[in-house]
């Protein structure tokens, strides 16, 4: 058994039943056993999933050269990166950019 479920099996044994939402909100954020909490690697080959930005450049440069083109059509752009992360993605981007000229 995890932490999280100790801690939930606990829980239930001392107040009674526990609502869905109650299991998923300690199971997911509770700061000692959630699964946002702990410290592990979640992304990449070795974690829980993963993304196209965590298993090589490819996607990242791919991406950069659909973004040159875009704007050049429409002739002006800021680009912003909002996603979270390792920041793979910003970073492959970024050199492939940089690669292009």
């Amino acid at each position: 058994m995890t932490s999280a479920e100790h801690f939930i099996a606990a829980r239930i044994l001392k107040e009674g039943p526990i609502t869905f939402r109650e299991f998923m909100e300690i199971a997911l954020y509770h700061p000692q056993v959630g699964y946002y909490a702990t410290a592990s690697h979640r992304i990449g080959k070795e974690g829980d999933f993963f993304t196209s930005s965590s298993l090589g450049p490819l996607f990242g440069r791919v991406l950069a050269r659909q973004l040159v083109q875009m704007l050049e059509i429409l002739g002006r752009g800021v680009l912003v990166e909002m996603g979270a992360g390792q920041g793979y993605l910003a970073r492959d981007i970024l050199e492939e950019l940089e690669r292009q000229g």
